[in-house]
This record gives C-alpha cells, structure tokens and sequence, in this order.
C-alpha cells in the first residue's frame, strides 16, 4: 500500500502498529506500507489519520507478482 502525508513529517515507526503491518517504508514523496491484510490495515490507517490530524494522498494498494515475491525473496532481481 503506497500513500503521501499532507503537512505533516511522521516517522515509520508510528506505522508499525497498524493491524497486519509487517514493514514500512519511507520513500521519497510517500510511504510504502506491506501488509497481510490490505483492508483492515487501510481502515485503521484512515482512523489513524483522523485521531493524529494528518491528510492521506494517493492511497494506492498493489498485489505482489511473482518478479516482487523473487526480489523479496532473494534480494534480486529475475532476469530473462
């Protein structure tokens, strides 16, 4: 799950305790958020959102491929 933070700086460990969060991600525009279970992790990220006072921009969730689970898994990437 990708998403942007409007004005405000937070820091990755504040996202660690979402439900079914395994790894977070700082990038350089947003955050990257793995996650077990997209739907519950998306919720509690809104309600989070909402307690803290912070906007959420272009929540975007992805499914993994096969290229993501051998880069994960490896550390590189499938070459044809």
């Amino acid at each position: 799950m990708f998403f942007k933070v409007e004005d405000k700086d937070i820091a990755t460990a504040e996202f660690e305790g979402l439900p079914a969060v395994r790894r977070v991600e700082k990038i350089e525009d947003g955050f990257i958020l793995y996650t077990r279970d997209d739907n519950a992790t998306l919720q509690e990220l809104v309600r989070f959102a909402d307690k803290r006072g912070f906007r959420l921009r272009n929540i975007r969730t992805e499914i993994p491929n096969l290229d993501d689970v051998f880069l994960a898994l490896t550390g590189r990437e499938l070459r044809e």
